[in-house]
C-alpha cells in the first residue's frame, strides 16, 4: 500500500468513527428548546454505549472540531441538564471519563423519540 492510499484508508476511518460519535440524529421534541449544539450532545450521549459518552468525544460531537475545549463541553451540559431537567431527564458526571444519561432518562428520551415518529408517520405535528 502506498502513502496515498494509506491516506485514502485512514480518511475514511477517520469519518467513519466520526460518524459513530455523533450518533443517528435524532429529532428531539420541541418543547425542549435545544440549540443544535445541544441537540448533537443528546444525539451523542443516547446513542453512545448505555448512554456514556467520553470527554473527548463530545467534545468533538458538539463542536463538530478539534478546536472546542473541555470548559465549552462542561457549558453545554449545564445548559442541557437546566433544559431537560423539568422532563425528568438526568445527565451524570463521571468524573475524569464522561458522562451518562441514567437508565430512567434513555428510557424517557426513547419514548419521547417514539412518540415524535408517530406523529409524523400520521402526518400530523407534534404540537398537535
Amino acid at each position: 500500500m502506498n502513502v496515498h492510499q494509506e491516506n485514502s484508508m485512514l480518511r475514511e476511518q477517520v469519518r467513519q468513527l466520526s460518524e459513530m460519535i455523533r450518533g443517528t440524529l435524532f429529532e428531539f421534541p420541541r418543547e425542549w428548546k435545544l440549540t443544535r449544539a445541544e441537540q448533537r450532545l443528546l444525539n451523542s450521549l443516547y446513542t453512545g454505549s448505555k448512554g456514556f459518552r467520553r470527554h473527548e468525544a463530545l467534545i468533538y460531537a458538539v463542536a463538530h472540531s478539534d478546536w472546542a475545549n473541555d470548559a465549552l463541553l462542561k457549558v453545554q451540559v449545564y445548559k442541557v441538564r437546566k433544559k431537560l431537567k423539568p422532563f425528568g431527564i438526568e445527565i451524570k458526571t463521571v468524573w475524569g471519563e464522561g458522562y451518562e444519561l441514567t437508565p430512567a432518562s434513555s428510557e424517557i428520551i426513547k419514548r419521547a423519540i417514539t412518540s415524535q415518529d408517530q406523529f409524523s408517520i400520521t402526518g400530523q405535528s407534534a404540537s398537535a
